[in-house]
């Protein structure tokens, strides 16, 4: 009966999941990654919005460029105007990036030394080292190869991808009956 509204709220409950997984918060940061979510379901065009989006629907003002999105839970640092600690006070506050501001062009920053929520279109986001999921590939020089040539081969953990001409083993001299 309700299965359109349904499909809503699951897309919009798995998108703050995995908002919320992803930058790693703890779950006190829902209501800011549900506001996120719902951001970005959006400004996604739709196929059957002519590829428009509801947000530029609803408000007839284009979105935000995705290319100025930023990982939702990053560590952000916020310009702040009144620099508080003088001339060699920071220049910046230290927040958690919490997405766009769709009222305006800024980006939305939680201090939590304040528990204020700042807008700013000066925001700084650190990238976050991201945990390899599997392996980094490995190198080894001795191999089937299809030619004599020396060289090294980069081998993936998932193993290397067979060849559908006939190999030659690889060694290191070379024959002079060629």
């Amino acid at each position: 009966m309700n299965g359109a509204i349904e499909t809503v709220f699951r897309e919009l409950r798995d998108t703050m999941a995995l908002l919320l997984h992803d930058s790693g918060r703890d779950p006190s940061f829902w209501a800011l990654a549900a506001k996120h979510a719902e951001y970005l379901i959006n400004i996604r065009p739709k196929e059957h919005l002519n590829g428009y989006c509801a947000y530029e629907l609803l408000t007839g003002i284009k979105p935000h460029d995705i290319r100025d999105l930023h990982p939702f839970g990053a560590d952000a640092f916020a310009f702040d105007p009144l620099r508080r600690g003088g001339k060699l006070g920071p220049k910046a506050r230290h927040g958690i990036y919490v997405g766009f501001s769709p009222t305006s062009l800024s980006h939305k920053v939680y201090c939590p030394d304040t528990n204020t929520i700042i807008e700013t279109i000066h925001v700084k986001v650190v990238p976050r080292a991201r945990a390899p999921t599997s392996p980094p590939p490995t190198t080894t020089t001795s191999c089937l190869l299809p030619s004599r040539k020396p060289c090294t081969v980069l081998m993936l953990t998932a193993g290397p991808v067979p060849l559908r001409r006939r190999l030659i083993p690889f060694t290191s001299t070379t024959s002079s009956k060629d």
